[in-house]
């Protein structure tokens, strides 16, 4: 097998047959100039690349599948975790991203953004306003300057008083 036509097979096998016909061999790209392990970087890389435009474009369901392969092969990536809760939250799946969330802030990743969704799940989608007070709170502590957190708690604790 060719460097290029083993490029293309581990790509496919990592994305599955969407978006193929966007692949493209490195006429560069010479057997032996790469290691295994420099092709698995080298696919993880494009795979991101993919994943983070089908994110831009929002397109929520090929990045939810995309996050969902990139964080099979690194689970310590806090990005890949808050970019598939967004994903999720596009497609009204709220529960798993309150868990994507959950794991983003546990990377510490984008801690104030991945509590403030996580407030706006719990009040305005689950009608919890303790647990959103809880998330407010918590984006309040990671950024002291956030408004959003600070108006979401207000109007809480007008609505609740």
């Amino acid at each position: 097998m060719n460097y290029c036509t083993y490029k293309y097979f581990r790509i496919v096998l990592l994305l599955g047959t969407t978006g193929l016909s966007t692949l493209s061999c490195d006429s560069k790209a010479q057997p032996g100039n790469r290691n295994d392990e420099t092709i698995q970087f080298a696919d993880v890389n494009y795979l991101k690349e993919v994943a983070d435009q089908a994110y831009q474009n929002k397109e929520f369901d090929k990045a939810k599948s995309f996050y969902s392969k990139l964080i099979s092969l690194d689970s310590l990536s806090g990005e890949y975790y808050y970019r598939r809760g967004v994903s999720y939250a596009h497609f009204y799946d709220f529960e798993k991203a309150i868990e994507d969330y959950s794991r983003s802030v546990e990377l510490s990743y984008r801690v104030h953004d991945s509590y403030y969704n996580m407030g706006i799940i719990y009040y305005i989608m689950f009608m919890n306003d303790s647990k959103a007070i809880d998330c407010f709170k918590k984006a309040l502590e990671a950024d002291p300057n956030s408004k959003d957190a600070a108006e979401m708690l207000e109007s809480i604790y007008q609505k609740v008083n």
